[in-house]
């Protein structure tokens, strides 16, 4: 009788759609403001924003290879423990715990970006950075974006798009 059962082979997508993935990247933790932001700047530059975030990070990393741009990790929370290294005792009391109010936005965390056409030179940059000191990589990459994102805003990193050619037509808007 098992051997009668036929499973279903796992999916894999179409090479069409598998090279697509080869230049996605996909950031976790990425705070709202700053994708809303990338937004608004690649509109005022007309470009898209997978372009935009690409040359943020490239600028970014040149900077932080440069050592221009230091990555200085803080202990995000300190954890304690019951069972220290010191043979001392800890005594330990019951208290009533008044239970957690529930929180009404998605934990930050729980929020993923995805930008396309980022070469897997610039996505391994980033994982390095991340691995290195210990932070996730959504982290590394919002940081590094938005240290990019303020020097676009300053002026100190000056961005020129050209037009891409494309189709042409007889017709005008």
């Amino acid at each position: 009788m098992v051997e009668q059962l036929h499973f279903a082979k796992p999916k894999s997508a179409p090479p069409s759609q598998q090279r697509r993935r080869i230049n996605q990247v996909s950031y976790r933790g990425f705070p709202d403001a700053l994708t809303q932001a990338i937004h608004e700047a690649a509109q005022e530059l007309l470009v898209s924003t997978d372009e935009f975030v690409l040359a943020l990070l490239e600028y970014a990393l040149g900077k932080c290879q440069a050592g221009k741009l230091p990555i200085d990790p803080q202990p995000a929370r300190i954890k304690m423990t019951l069972f220290p290294t010191n043979p001392k005792p800890v005594s330990t009391c019951i208290q009533n715990k008044k239970p957690k109010a529930k929180k009404t936005e998605p934990p930050r965390w729980a929020t993923v970006v995805t930008f396309r056409g980022i070469p897997p030179v610039v996505r391994d940059a980033v994982k390095d950075i991340g691995a290195e000191n210990d932070i996730p990589i959504g982290e590394v990459a919002a940081f590094l974006i938005d240290h990019a994102l303020r020097a676009f805003r300053s002026g100190e990193l000056v961005l020129h798009p050209v037009p891409k050619p494309g189709a042409k037509t007889l017709y005008k808007d």
